[in-house]
């Protein structure tokens, strides 16, 4: 995706293959002849085209929709960023027993946004429990899902919201930003999975980016970290667990949106990418949570904009 942006000399075509074997027909044909479609999925005899259709909440699938429960705690990776904060206030308005918040600093120092959230949540009697621990580090994890599982609350939710934000375009890149990027949102949505797997777990919810598939130009580790979450979300469902990747567009003044500056801003919205007011997103994570899709993407977008800006 993000060769393609980059490099739109190269003309780069984006083969999805199941086998790969039953496949090698057509993925010729597709390099011979290449058509107007440049993302294009292969299984067996049946050839696929990349679509966004309007989310519509799994029409016709049987699928209960999760409800905040007062007796039971809720895990927020990355959960004294700005978008981790929100989330747990959120949680809390909707009566969640037990908010979790998982960060690698710990407790956040007096005079910050984090700081001031906590005592406001104290001073109105909210069961809040911030922890120091780095969801890539699996000890870590193990320590603070076994405190939970001693505690009064079971754990019923998981919100892998942590992440880390190195734009470089490709030509420039270099490995250790990769591993940075990498660190907090593949490995730790991994050992989330494998250490939670066993729990039932009402939702498992990751935090991908809209920018896995749009505007995504110097962001080639971002887009490979957020595609991953995307298809753990997939993987999980396939298995029977709950699992939902929201790809989210930037949020005002919090998340990616206040990391990447002014200008990386300006250069989204003149490709038709603008940023969710808070409570606007916060009103669309109320009714994605209960997603009978594993993959849905929240954002606002000026299509024709967009298209105006895209071949």
């Amino acid at each position: 995706q993000v060769i393609a942006a980059e490099h739109p000399e190269l003309r780069c075509l984006r083969i999805d293959l199941d086998s790969g074997l039953e496949e090698i027909d057509a993925l010729c044909d597709e390099i011979v002849r290449p058509g107007r479609e440049d993302r294009i999925a292969l299984r067996g005899h049946t050839r696929y085209e990349a679509r966004l259709v309007p989310w519509r909440n799994g029409e016709g699938v049987d699928f209960q929709a999760p409800r905040i429960r007062a007796d039971g705690s809720y895990l927020i990776s990355g959960g004294l960023g700005g978008t981790g904060l929100k989330i747990a206030d959120r949680l809390l308005k909707q009566e969640a027993g037990q908010v979790v918040l998982l960060g690698r600093s710990g407790r956040p120092a007096e005079g910050t946004s984090a700081a001031a959230a906590l005592q406001q949540w104290e001073k109105a009697g909210a069961n809040v429990i911030v922890v120091r621990a780095d969801a890539s580090r699996r000890s870590d994890l193990k320590e603070v899902l076994a405190a939970i599982n001693t505690l009064k609350f079971p754990l019923k939710g998981v919100i892998h919201a942590a992440g880390v934000f190195e734009d470089r375009l490709l030509a420039d890149h270099q490995g250790d930003l990769f591993r940075r990027v990498f660190a907090g949102k593949v490995t730790g949505a991994w050992n989330l999975h494998e250490l939670t797997k066993e729990i039932p777990l009402d939702f498992f919810i990751l935090f991908s980016s809209a920018t896995s598939f749009v505007c995504s130009s110097g962001l080639g580790n971002y887009v490979a970290a957020n595609s991953y979450l995307d298809a753990l979300a997939h993987y999980r469902r396939s298995i029977g667990l709950p699992g939902l990747s929201i790809g989210w567009g930037p949020w005002s003044g919090t998340g990616m949106a206040g990391a990447v500056g002014e200008k990386r801003r300006a250069q989204w919205a003149a490709q038709g990418l603008s940023s969710l007011a808070p409570e606007k997103a916060l009103a669309l994570f109320d009714r994605l949570i209960g997603s009978a899709e594993p993959q849905v993407t929240a954002m606002a977008m000026d299509w024709p904009l967009f298209f105006q800006s895209h071949a």
